[in-house]
């Protein structure tokens, strides 16, 4: 057993983390290292490679697990195909936050990754991080393929800027968006033949999408998604894919996003939220309970689903301050 992205991948955060890079961004509280070099000879990377010989998974990597156990694909999964794929034996794709700019208070983040969030709690005091000097410090003739993340990419004058200035072995590019504007800049790169994968942030169908991710319109979301899916019909190179992060909100909500991703088609790909930790579907409460009674949700998340303890206070405590900091009322979103 093992994952190419032990040697293959490196997640750049900003130092408000405690660190500038972390071996994947699908882990589960890993730890940051100063740079590359320092978490490569760690004995933590050595301690992750043994635990995948030994066949087993890592404990950072519960979220691949719970996907590979419920026979989904997984991220390490994915990472085995494209590893076959790769042209440069020592490849590194590079998933890279370069700022946390971004138009969206999704209900699972924070001011640290969104400045909409840090707006709306602290008008005139929230920080704007920026990490492109970090970037530039990672072995940039390495890097086939960029993960772009955010913050939202298409509200970055920094990724614009990169795509205008990618470093020289780059071939490919993944760019997650919350699917709010049209990123025009990934044409001249598309006729170049780069191929790009433009994978779309969807946690609910209308009202649901329109709470978890506020203040998102479906509308917008719609005309957006279809300017994209207008795009892929004139290059064979782009890859539209949806990504879904299953959790309290929208766990009642998972056979309308799966219909709504066969209507589209476009695949969907999902794992479970971990954190913030009132919205672990492993809790019970009135949200997850009538989750389990739905036979057709309860046959995919049987085992995660409402199996802990009852959460229903915390959970209220957290739709509280959330609604507060957002003025705005879940009822009007999601009964």
């Amino acid at each position: 057993m093992d994952c190419p992205r032990i040697d293959h991948f490196v997640k750049l955060h900003p130092p408000y983390l405690g660190g500038t890079v972390r071996l994947c961004c699908h882990m589960t509280n890993p730890p940051s290292f100063k740079d590359y070099e320092a978490m490569m000879g760690s004995d933590w990377v050595k301690s992750v490679r043994d635990t995948f010989k030994d066949n087993k998974f890592p404990k950072e990597c519960i979220r691949c697990k719970v996907s590979e156990d419920a026979n989904q694909h997984s991220i390490r999964l994915s990472a085995i195909e494209e590893h076959t794929k790769q042209y440069k034996s020592d490849y590194l794709v590079a998933d890279i936050m370069l700022d946390n700019l971004c138009n969206l208070g999704c209900q699972f983040c924070s001011p640290m990754a969104s400045s909409k969030i840090g707006a709306i709690i602290s008008p005139s005091k929230y920080i704007i991080h920026d990490n492109t000097s970090h970037f530039e410090k990672l072995p940039l003739d390495r890097i086939t393929q960029l993960d772009l993340a955010g913050g939202e990419p298409s509200y970055s004058k920094n990724i614009k800027n990169l795509l205008l200035n990618l470093p020289p072995n780059v071939n490919s590019l993944r760019i997650n968006t919350n699917c709010t504007s049209y990123m025009d800049e990934i044409i001249p790169l598309l006729d170049k033949g780069f191929n790009i994968s433009i994978t779309i942030s969807f946690d609910g169908v209308n009202k649901v999408q329109e709470y978890i991710r506020w203040p998102i319109k479906w509308d917008k979301f719609c005309s957006i998604l279809n300017q994209y899916k207008e795009l892929q019909l004139n290059y064979s190179n782009l890859n539209l894919s949806f990504w879904t992060t299953i959790n309290a909100f929208n766990i009642n909500d998972f056979t309308n996003i799966k219909s709504f991703s066969e209507t589209m088609n476009i695949p969907l790909s999902y794992s479970l939220l971990q954190s913030p930790e009132p919205l672990n579907i492993k809790y019970k409460n009135h949200l997850t309970v009538k989750a389990k009674e739905n036979i057709a949700v309860n046959d995919i998340f049987n085992s995660q689903l409402a199996n802990d303890i009852d959460n229903q206070a915390s959970l209220n405590n957290f739709i509280t301050k959330q609604d507060s900091l957002r003025k705005i009322r879940i009822s009007d979103y999601i009964n």
